[in-house]
């Protein structure tokens, strides 16, 4: 069994590969993978298993270098960025296989650590927990929304409050569109940016964004929707990626003077409306630490199913334990180099 490193020229055998699988993910596609390398300004290597001429099996990985520290490999980096196996069907020799070729190529590359990131939908957890040679493992909560098969169907799976709150919502927005997104980027970037500041998160810069909309095509894998209130300004705003048959929920945004009208909510159904018209199965709400109970519960209202994932990384060097978190993110931005829990210094270098 042969493991080869995917080629641009092969990018039609992976895109039919993936729609094969109902579940693959955005992460896996072209579209991403291109996503990430502009982004990151790194390269991104997708080892892959082909049978004949088409491929069987899938692990993306980028490896972020570091001549001061030493590299790191992810499957995959960046927000919620979900990496590891992806395959027609389990086969534990393919795992195997896959995954000594990641590791191989983390030596070579001289890195300190490796993670491999599982998909919300992977339902082999417990191989990984046996046969993977990990450190670290870290958990988190994936929460998806199976759609209803009509779009009329949606509020009978949504809880009590949020159909209240999607009717507060309607009721307070003049109107709510996608067809002309892109014109109000820069409107998702800067209320994104004070929406997190706000709390003191880590908000995606500018340029991010400005990738996005470079790499994927408007309407068939991004859309922005726009909700304006009744002096027809926008007031809310959410931005969603989109492939096979999952939508996945990426940046939604409020204006903080409007918050208490709840516009999202009403965003959020139209979208879902208009997933449903088109096929989509999944809405995925992304990753919620096991720490975010009111996030959790907010996104469980909409009919979440919990869909847990888990990293796990391996350490080939431990001088990286002596690195403090502050150390680790300004060296290895949107990578996940080992849980910051383990860290033996954590104070400000």
């Amino acid at each position: 069994m042969k493991v080869e490193v995917l080629k641009d020229v092969e990018y039609p055998l992976l895109a039919s590969f993936l729609n094969k699988i109902p579940q693959s993910l955005v992460y896996y596609s072209p579209v991403y993978k291109n996503f990430l390398e502009n982004f990151l300004k790194e390269k991104a290597t997708y080892f892959i298993i082909k049978e004949g001429e088409a491929i069987i099996a899938l692990l993306p990985a980028v490896l972020k270098t570091n001549e001061t520290y030493g590299n790191v490999l992810n499957s995959l980096p960046f927000y919620g960025s979900n990496g590891s196996i992806l395959s027609l069907e389990f086969d534990p020799q393919i795992n195997t296989v896959l995954i000594n070729a990641f590791h191989e190529f983390a030596v070579l590359h001289k890195c300190v650590s490796s993670t491999l990131i599982t998909s919300p939908f992977e339902s082999n957890i417990k191989w990984f927990d046996e046969n993977l040679d990990f450190t670290f493992k870290d958990q988190r909560i994936g929460q998806i929304t199976k759609m209803s098969d009509t779009k009329e169907g949606l509020m009978d799976i949504y809880h009590s409050k949020t159909r209240n709150t999607v009717r507060k919502s309607l009721s307070g927005l003049k109107r709510i569109e996608y067809g002309n997104g892109l014109d109000y980027l820069d409107f998702i970037v800067e209320t994104h940016k004070e929406n997190l500041t706000a709390v003191n998160g880590l908000y995606k810069p500018k340029s991010c964004f400005e990738e996005i909309a470079k790499n994927f095509p408007y309407k068939d894998h991004l859309k922005i929707y726009i909700g304006f209130n009744e002096q027809d300004k926008p007031i809310a705003g959410l931005l969603n990626l989109y492939y096979n048959k999952t939508v996945e929920y990426f940046c939604p945004v409020t204006v903080s003077a409007y918050r208490d009208m709840q516009p999202l909510s009403g965003i959020i159904y139209q979208a879902m409306q208009d997933a449903v018209d088109e096929g989509y199965q999944w809405w995925n709400w992304g990753g919620t630490w096991l720490s975010q109970g009111g996030v959790y519960q907010f996104k469980s209202r909409w009919g979440t199913a919990d869909h847990d994932y888990f990293y796990y990384t391996k350490l080939y060097d431990n001088s990286v334990l002596e690195l403090s978190p502050e150390i680790l993110l300004r060296e290895y931005p949107y990578f996940y180099v080992l849980p910051f829990s383990a860290l033996t210094k954590k104070e400000n270098d």
